[in-house]
C-alpha cells in the first residue's frame, strides 16, 4: 500500500474557485474606482484639444484683421456647410466668419469633431465680451452647454471651468 501512494502525484497544480473569484472581485473594484477618472482624463484632454482649434481660429481672426483693418467679421460658427471662396466674397466692410476659411486663415479642419460650437467674438459665452473667439459646449454628455471658453484680444485662453 505504500509503493501505492508514492506513486500518485501530489502536485495540485491550479487555482481554486475562491481564488479565482477573489481575484475577479479585486478586478471589479479597481475598475468601478478608476472609471471616473478616466472618464474625466479623456474629458480634458478633448478640451485641450478643442482650446488648441480654438486658439487657431483666434489667431486666424487676428490675421485677417492685420490684413483687412476695415473689414468687420461678422460674428458666426465656424465650420457651417458653406465656406465661401476668397474670389466669392471679396472683404469690403463685412465679411462673414466662413472667409477665415475660404481665404485659408484658418485651416479647414473638422470642427464638429470636437464637440464644440465655434463661434467668432464672444458670443457664445456671456462671461466672454470682448473675446475674439470663442466655444461652447454641443450638450451631448460629457460637453455640457454650460462649458464655454474663450480666448481674449491677448491670445489668452480662459473658461468656465
Amino acid at each position: 500500500m505504500e509503493r501505492l501512494l508514492l506513486l500518485i502525484p501530489n502536485n495540485n497544480k491550479g487555482f481554486s474557485l475562491a481564488e479565482i473569484l477573489a481575484v475577479m472581485i479585486i478586478m471589479a473594484i479597481l475598475a468601478l474606482v478608476s472609471t471616473p477618472y478616466i472618464r474625466d482624463y479623456i474629458r480634458e484632454t478633448e478640451n485641450a484639444k478643442a482650446k488648441t482649434a480654438l486658439q487657431i481660429i483666434a489667431q486666424g481672426v487676428k490675421n485677417f484683421k492685420a490684413d483687412y483693418p476695415r473689414v468687420s467679421i461678422t460674428d458666426g460658427i465656424i465650420g457651417g456647410s458653406t465656406t465661401p471662396s476668397c474670389s466669392q466674397q471679396t472683404p469690403s466692410t463685412n465679411a462673414s466668419a466662413g472667409i477665415l476659411l475660404g481665404c485659408n486663415y484658418i485651416r479647414n479642419v473638422n470642427f464638429g469633431a470636437h464637440r464644440y460650437d465655434f463661434q467668432i467674438g464672444g458670443a457664445c459665452c456671456t462671461q466672454a465680451s470682448g473675446a475674439v473667439a470663442c466655444m461652447k459646449g454641443t450638450g451631448s454628455a460629457p460637453y455640457d452647454s454650460a462649458y464655454c471658453a474663450w480666448v481674449d484680444s491677448y491670445g489668452d485662453v480662459h473658461d468656465t471651468l
